[in-house]
């Protein structure tokens, strides 16, 4: 037997399969790395025609749906709800907040201040990796965003390396292990309220599922502090 939902949805809407049209031409674009904004855009607007055309919905029922989101109801009964820009206002308002914050927090350099005097004490090259993941994991707590946990820990950590003899790949590899994959699992940083927004699951609900994502970090310090033989590319440095 087929799922009730999938029965309404035949009997509401006409569904042939050039209806898959927009939702694979999406995904396709995406795989040519076709910028977001034109590539979401096509897909609205190919969404609108076929919802016009061929479910036979008037122009403002459409606006409508697009601002405040679709409803689809069965005898009073909301099957399926989501979309609209209205409901993802808050979201919006609190990335311009994190963005404003950011920029202060870029401009006044008040982080490196912070940082230089932890720096000088650093010897080792476990110590300065570890020092690396904390750091890329607090910017993303702190500053809200993706970016940033690579870019200011990147930039104030950088000479370090150099000064310790440490290759900056290490320093690469440190910063996408740790603050780039974390950010999704923080509810306030953008990149969370994304993807919580767009899978409608609070980000404390799926974080116990994203094994890579909080597993990843943990590897990578549990590594760095392993005890090894460093390669012989790798100056003067000990774990």
């Amino acid at each position: 037997m087929s799922h009730p939902l999938l029965k309404e949805l035949i009997l509401h809407f006409q569904m042939p399969w050039y209806v898959l049209i927009p939702p694979i031409l999406v995904l396709i674009l995406a795989m040519f790395r076709v910028s977001i904004l034109l590539n979401l855009g096509i897909g609205i607007v190919l969404g609108t025609l076929f919802a016009v055309t061929l479910q036979g919905d008037s122009w403002l029922s459409v606006l409508r749906s697009l601002w405040l989101g679709y409803d689809f109801q069965v005898n009073g009964q909301v099957l399926l709800h989501g979309g609209g820009i209205w409901p993802m206002f808050n979201e919006v308002l609190l990335i311009v907040a994190a963005g404003a914050l950011n920029g202060v927090m870029e401009e006044s350099g008040m982080l490196h201040t912070i940082l230089d005097s932890l720096l000088q004490r650093i010897r080792s090259k476990s110590g300065l990796i570890g020092v690396t993941v904390l750091l890329s994991i607090s910017m993303s707590l702190l500053a809200c965003n993706q970016s940033l946990s690579v870019i200011v820990p990147g930039r104030t950590l950088r000479s370090t390396f150099e000064k310790l003899g440490v290759p900056l790949r290490y320093l690469v590899r440190s910063l996408a292990d740790s603050g780039v994959v974390v950010s999704p699992l923080i509810p306030w940083n953008l990149h969370g309220i994304l993807c919580s927004t767009a899978m409608g699951i609070p980000t404390l609900v799926y974080f116990p599922y994203a094994f890579f994502l909080w597993g990843l970090p943990i590897i990578t310090l549990l590594l760095a502090f392993r005890p090894r033989r460093c390669p012989s590319n790798d100056v003067g440095m000990s774990n």
